[in-house]
């Protein structure tokens, strides 16, 4: 995975569709989307647009960024009418995120639309990549990363962390990695995307 070509958002979501299908995706929504807002801010506030703490998420720069998504993240953060914590934040924009996301690259051709039934009855859109080998390399990039030492630079081990955070090594087969060592602003980021994922399964379990 490259830095200079590559935007970690889209590079997760194009290894998750590699690794778990379409059907593998919608099942991991919640999730994914999660991870995907993650990484937005990871990348907001590496490129100085954003502060990021334990308790409080906050613009400081209102420069466009070049990616559309991260872009339509920081005008979320910089119309937000108070600071929010970063997992109270996360929890609300996954959704969006994971939206966006998809729209953008099937907008830009990464991923194609293929119609089909479920069971021969329910019509189904998958999201497939259209190149499978660029949605390969991203997924061996993360999982490669996810071996190596925790604290190593680079998007790849970013997002094997924010992934280990949300609980998916092991449906994308990576190992586990422990994001406490990595780099700031890594171990705040994904420390509130592990409580974003707890606080979100509370309902279920008492349910």
């Amino acid at each position: 995975m490259r830095a200079a070509d590559s935007v970690l958002h889209k590079e997760i979501l194009l290894a998750a569709h590699d690794r778990l299908g379409g059907a593998g995706v919608r099942g991991w929504s919640r999730e994914l989307g999660f991870v995907l807002a993650a990484a937005v801010l990871v990348e907001l506030e590496r490129s100085g647009r954003i502060t990021v703490g334990p308790d409080t998420l906050y613009a400081k720069d209102a420069t466009r960024a070049a990616d559309p998504v991260s872009d339509a993240l920081l005008e979320r953060v910089l119309l937000a009418p108070r600071t929010h914590r970063v997992h109270r934040w996360l929890q609300r924009e996954g959704g969006t995120v994971l939206e966006l996301t998809t729209a953008h690259l099937l907008h830009e051709g990464t991923l194609s639309e293929r119609h089909r039934k479920r069971w021969g009855l329910f019509p189904v859109i998958d999201h497939l990549p259209s190149n499978p080998t660029r949605a390969t390399q991203a997924y061996e990039a993360i999982r490669t990363a996810s071996t190596g030492p925790a604290h190593s630079p680079g998007p790849a081990c970013a997002a094997a962390a924010l992934l280990s955070a949300a609980g998916l090594s092991t449906p994308l087969g990576h190992t586990r990695t422990t994001w406490s060592a990595c780099p700031a602003p890594l171990p705040v980021i994904a420390g509130e995307l592990a409580l974003t994922l707890a606080v979100s399964r509370v309902p279920a379990a008492l349910g």
